[in-house]
């Protein structure tokens, strides 16, 4: 799988635009700032618009 690093910090209800650098499949880990995480594995970059993270959970759309 190909990897991508990308850093941020952003409050609730923000929203940060990102596209994947090449086609394929992703895996994806958000840390949340009480240091909850959640993964996703096989984000396939062509065909996934939104990727949206609420209290613990991350959804690929």
């Amino acid at each position: 799988m190909p990897t991508c690093c990308l850093t941020a910090t952003l409050p609730p209800g923000a929203s940060l635009p990102f596209r994947f650098p090449v086609e394929g499949r992703y895996g994806m880990r958000a840390v949340w700032t009480n240091g909850r995480a959640a993964e996703m594995q096989g984000v396939e970059a062509c065909r996934t618009a939104r990727v949206t993270l609420r209290d613990g959970s991350m959804q690929a759309e």
